[in-house]
């Protein structure tokens, strides 16, 4: 008891202290940009085509089709298509976003009974992540106090607290930045395309982080509990790239999900696109490229009956 009074007095002191001087680094700026983004390089700016997205999205609305996933959903996945051949679609990809922040978007964000079919992009990238990047983005960006708290809670990492501290601090700050790339309805393409070939460092380890393997599990669960279609999908991939690495993550992926599982629409290799002329970098498409693969899911998603024809 007696060591919990001497506590108690240290512990107000630190969390006084810790608070003022984030406020302080928050306000103190250098050539116009606060120093606490020198100083915690994990925290990320509002802004962006994060921030332009969820502004513009409304849950109340209803959409045919939602995507989620990492860059490849918002580089890959032209929610504009969909509209032009008669589907309410939204895009709510964000950068590096792990399998957790898209457990917490989908469950906070989209309604059952608002949202016909989820399809989810599982890049193996953001399997691989520790979702501290992309956790740090929507934690700024997104419009929810209770989504943002419960993803850097879920990190499980005392940055999370930082990322807190800065939302709220910040809350009052016009965003940083606009992505001119960014579209309506989500989408953020890009129009340039490889000027050389992509090359590969092949043959590296398969490292799937247990906490995403557990929210890829909870999504599965949490969209079969709303009765809301899920589908989970790859989008094209260079051929140079590492086509066994790919292989064993998606029998990785099938055992992850179980034989009841959502449909799994892999087209990383099922397609005739240049590696150069439909990409931007080395493993995300550009825009010429993300029209030819949004016609190639839509026929797929309308064959299996998980999207009327019109």
């Amino acid at each position: 008891m007696r060591l919990l009074k001497r506590a108690i007095p240290f512990l107000a002191t630190f969390i006084g202290a810790y608070l003022i001087g984030f406020w302080a680094l928050c306000h103190l700026t250098h050539n116009g940009t606060p120093l606490i983004f020198s100083i915690a390089p994990e925290l990320l700016m509002k802004g962006g085509d994060t921030y332009q997205r969820f502004q513009e999205f409304d849950p109340d609305s209803t959409y045919d089709v939602v995507f989620l996933g990492s860059s490849h959903a918002y580089r890959g996945y032209d929610p504009a298509y969909f509209t032009r051949h008669g589907y309410a679609a939204f895009n709510l990809g964000s950068s590096a976003q792990s399998q957790m922040n898209s457990y917490y978007l989908l469950k906070d964000l989209v309604h059952p009974g608002h949202v016909r079919l989820v399809v989810l992009d599982v890049y193996e990238g953001a399997m691989e992540s520790d979702a501290v990047e992309s956790t740090s983005d929507l934690v700024q960006n997104i419009p929810s106090d209770a989504t943002a708290w419960r993803m850097a809670l879920a990190l499980h990492d005392p940055r999370g607290l930082n990322m807190l501290a800065l939302r709220y601090f910040m809350k009052g700050h016009a965003p940083f930045y606009r992505d001119p790339t960014y579209r309506a309805g989500g989408g953020a393409l890009r129009t340039d395309s490889l000027k050389v070939p992509p090359r590969y460092d092949k043959g590296r380890p398969l490292r799937i982080d247990p906490l995403q393997a557990h929210y890829l599990q909870r999504t599965v669960a949490l969209c079969r509990e709303r009765n809301i279609p899920l589908v989970l999908s790859e989008h094209y991939f260079p051929h140079a790239s590492d086509q066994a690495r790919h292989a064993a993550y998606t029998d990785h992926l099938r055992d992850l999900v179980g034989p009841d599982g959502p449909v799994l629409i892999d087209k990383a290799y099922d397609h005739h696109l240049s590696d150069r002329d439909h990409f931007f970098d080395r493993n995300h498409l550009n825009a010429a490229g993300a029209e030819l693969f949004s016609a190639d899911l839509l026929a797929e998603l309308q064959k299996r009956d998980l999207l009327p024809t019109r």
